[in-house]
């Protein structure tokens, strides 16, 4: 048992060996459950960049099409197989939010004529290259928490100035990606969330140090 008194604690040797065996049991499955992450982050990868790849051809291959996209669609609504409006597929299969054909513009002359001549083509177009962006982004984002899993694997302790710097530093970006993409309240929650990560392996940290030192 360890012996309390009005100076620092100390510990018997029976007592380090059983907390350095209980320190190394949570240690192990902090690292099982990065395992998990970082396989989990991986496959999320690989999906968006799929998914990424997929938009941006399906994309250029809309924008190619032209006015054949937009007849091709215009007998599809005449069939009932998809919806007018800001929909595609909705007719008992799938939904797939685009611009309003109604209200697309540009002030530069050859961009409306191609609005004016096939709207659907730059409609759905257009919103397959912002899901390819987005999927790009979420890429990037699951690589750079994949980075996260890998280095505490890595590490003796999560709790060191290594990990807590890259912990942030992906968080703050996360965080700046949902400002950017969801909103300004997405953004705020994920800096709070951020700072209260921060301070918790920050102070982790602390306690690490302290048990080292009495040990």
């Amino acid at each position: 048992m360890a012996i309390r008194n009005k100076g620092p604690c100390y510990f018997s040797p029976e007592d380090k060996e059983i907390y350095y065996m209980e320190e190394s049991v949570k240690i192990s499955k902090i690292k099982k459950s990065c395992k998990v992450g970082k396989t989990v982050s991986n496959i999320l990868f690989v999906l968006c960049i799929v998914g990424s790849i997929c938009a941006l051809a399906g994309g250029i291959f809309i924008f190619s099409m032209g006015k054949e996209f937009d007849v091709t669609v215009e007998q599809a609504i005449d069939a009932g197989y998809i919806s007018e409006g800001d929909g595609m597929g909705t007719s008992a299969i799938v939904h797939i939010s685009a611009f309003d054909v109604d209200n697309l513009h540009s002030d530069i002359p050859s961009w409306q004529a191609a609005i004016d001549d096939h709207p659907y083509a730059i409609s759905y177009g257009a919103t397959c290259l912002i899901i390819a962006f987005s999927c790009a982004v979420i890429a990037v984002m699951m690589k750079l928490i994949n980075g996260i899993f890998a280095m505490i694997i890595k590490e003796d302790t999560p709790f060191n100035d290594k990990v807590i710097k890259r912990v942030t530093i992906v968080m703050i970006a996360v965080s700046a990606a949902l400002f950017c993409t969801t909103g300004m309240a997405f953004g705020i929650l994920g800096g709070i969330i951020t700072w209260v990560v921060h301070t918790i392996m920050d102070y982790g940290k602390t306690l690490q140090i302290q048990s080292d030192e009495t040990l």
